[in-house]
Order: C-alpha cells, then structure tokens, then sequence
C-alpha cells in the first residue's frame, strides 16, 4: 500500500513537469525558426512570434530572447517599436546571465526603442554600449548599424558635422561586411549633410558613389531611390533642368505605381518652381491615378490645391484642399485603429499573463494537496497497520 501511494505520488508530480517541459520546447523550436527567418523575411518572423499566444508562459530565458526577437521583427518590419519597453528587461537579464552576444543585440534595439521615443541622448549611450561589444566580437554590421543611426540622430539634430564623421564609419564597417544597402545608404546620409551645410559638390561626389554602388550590384529599386535624392537635391540647388533629367531617368526605370507616383510629383514640384501649370497638373494628376494609399493622395491634393491656388483658381484650390482634409482623416482614422488594436492585444496579454499566473498558483496547490492528501493517508494506513500489530 505504501509503495502504491508513493507511485501516485510521483505520477502526479512527473505529470506536471512533463507537461511543462513539452510547451518549452515547442516554445525553443519557434523561437529557433525565428531566429531562423528574422535576417531575410522579417515578416514570416512576426508571424511565427505571433503564434506564441501567451508569451508569459514562456521560462525567464525564452520571454527575454521573445522580446527580444520580437522588437527585432517589428523594426525590420518598420512598425512602432516606441512602446517597447519590455526591451530593457530583457537587456538585464541578458546582463545577469553574461550573455555577450544577447547583451549587445539588447543594447542596440534599447537604442532603437529610445530614438523612436526621441530619447536621442539614451540612444546614442545604448548603441555606444552595443558597438562597443560588437566590436570585441567582430560583428562590422552591427558596429555599421550603431555608427549610422547615430549619424541619423546627429543628422536630425542638424550637427551635419558629427552625421558625416559616423556615416563614414557606418560605411567602412558595411563594408568590411559587404552590405552594399546599408553603404548606399550611409552615402546617402552623407551626401544629405553636406548638401545642407551648402557644399553641393562633395554632396554629389556621395550621392554618385551610392549611385555607383547601387549599379554594380545590379540594384534597380536603390539606383531609382539614388536618383530620386539627387533630383531633390538639384532642385535645392535651384537647378532644375538637372532635376527634371534625373527625375525623367529615374521614372524610366520604374516598374512601381507608388515609385512611379513618387517621381511624377517630383517632376511637378519642379513645373511649380517654373511657374508652368498645366506641366504640374499633368503630373500632380498622374500621380494621383498611380496611388493607392490615402496618405500619398493626400499630399497629391494638397500639390494640387496648392498649384490652383497660385494660378488664380481660388475655388478649384478649396475643392483639392476639402479632398486632401478627407484624406488625411481617413489616414488618421487608420492610424488609430492600428493603434486601438495594439492596445487590445496587450491589454489581452496582460490578462494572459493574470489568468496564467493564476493557473500556475492553481496547479501548485491540486500538487500539494494532492501530496498531502497520499502522506495523510500512508500516515493513517501506517498508523492503523501498528495498531492492529500492537492489539496481537
């Protein structure tokens, strides 16, 4: 009879843990998959976390490295990282256990978290931390993603200075790891500073260097986003028929509706700049057939009511303005809901994390009862057995 309660006993407790064991170890294979998928498709990524419905039934190492995968998935993804703040709970857990290469991704996704919460000076110190890190365990790409968003901070800042110096050494490290995007990119920061502390011809130099990069690798979307910045920036320097030639080039090569539409406005703003109407209609217009999403046609009819307004056309320009104000409300209102939904679902995670807290607590205590329950009654079973042993 003993050894029976003592087999029950045992059974239940191997029960719970080895139920336990099995949803960690799906929970280690997503995550691996992941990992697995977050450099080259960022978004069949999100989609695997996704499918942790309740993260907070992961162990303490799994939720810091879920957390940590998933702010990596949302910015490869360009979704809003700013309410991401479980980041840094899961940069000192990595700290606790001395997980360098953990450590230094924490780091940098804390930085990219604080930039997009405008946090600039906390930025900059955390992919100061990663780069630092990164450095002792050769990894040039991350060393070049610290370098160029700093410059991107100093370059909004408007200290074109101190974006040159980093670009140049986001360069240099994307070099080293042969990203060619990324120094295309870094050029482009470059070429951008220059511009505006007016010193065009060093900017060109750089903006042809990223051109130069984008052709040798056969990159048609990144000589398109060249060319768009060089048309924008001859138009800067006020010259426009060098803007409207790069501009024409560029809108050749385009297969895209939105690439297409983006340099049709483009071509129109330079026909605004030269006072020829119906050429910034022409454009402002096609652009317009060529969008999709709300945002772009409410910049188109902002363009539009703007040129009807300089010509004179007072009611025409009011009725482009009421279409822009439709638009802009309807991207608000997008927005928003986006937003509505985020809330809910960590809002439900919150509950998820109560209700499993709760079931935790509740398993526990069928255990101990349970246990208490077999020892009371081997107690009894003994008791009686001495008894009746004592009676003879």
């Amino acid at each position: 009879m003993k050894k029976i309660s003592f087999i029950f006993c045992l059974s239940i407790v191997f029960y719970f843990f080895t139920s336990c064991n099995k949803k960690s170890d799906k929970f280690e294979e997503i995550l691996g998959t992941v990992e697995y998928f977050i450099d080259h498709t960022p978004d069949s990524a999100l989609i695997f976390l996704d499918s942790i419905h309740n993260p907070y039934e992961l162990k303490e190492d799994q939720h810091a490295k879920y957390i940590l995968l998933l702010v990596q998935a949302k910015d490869k993804n360009f979704l809003d990282i700013s309410s991401e703040n479980l980041i840094f709970q899961a940069k000192d857990y990595f700290i606790k256990n001395n997980e360098k290469k953990n450590i230094c991704l924490s780091a940098f996704y804390c930085g990219r978290v604080l930039q997009s919460q405008k946090k600039f000076d906390n930025a900059v110190i955390n992919y100061l931390e990663a780069k630092n890190i990164a450095v002792t365990i050769n990894d040039y790409y991350l060393c070049g993603l610290c370098d160029f968003f700093i410059g991107e901070i100093s370059y909004n800042q408007l200290l074109f200075d101190e974006a040159i110096r980093y670009s140049k050494k986001a360069e240099y490290n994307f070099l080293r790891c042969n990203k060619y995007k990324n120094r295309i990119a870094s050029n482009n920061c470059i070429a951008n500073s220059f511009l505006l502390k007016k010193l065009p011809d060093s900017a060109f130099v750089y903006y042809e260097k990223g051109l130069g990069l984008a052709k040798s690798n056969n990159d048609l979307t990144a000589q398109i986003d060249v060319m768009h910045n060089m048309g924008l920036a001859f138009q800067m320097i006020n010259e426009d028929d060098r803007a409207k030639e790069i501009s024409m080039q560029a809108l050749s090569l385009c297969s895209d509706n939105d690439q297409k539409a983006k340099h049709c406005m483009s071509l129109s703003r330079i026909y605004i700049h030269e006072n020829k109407k119906d050429s910034a209609l022409f454009y402002s217009i096609l652009a317009l057939d060529l969008s999709d999403d709300d945002l772009s046609k409410a910049s188109i009819y902002r363009q539009l009511s703007k040129i009807e307004e300089n010509s004179g056309n007072y009611r025409g320009g009011l009725d482009y303005h009421k279409l822009y104000s439709k638009s802009l409300s309807s991207t608000f209102e997008e927005k928003e809901n986006f937003h509505i939904l985020n809330v809910l679902k960590k809002y439900d995670f919150e509950l998820l994390q109560n209700a499993n807290k709760k079931l935790v607590i509740e398993r526990l205590w069928i255990v101990i009862i349970s246990i208490v329950v077999i020892a009371l009654g081997t107690f009894m079973f003994i008791g009686y057995e001495l008894k009746i042993k004592k009676h003879y």
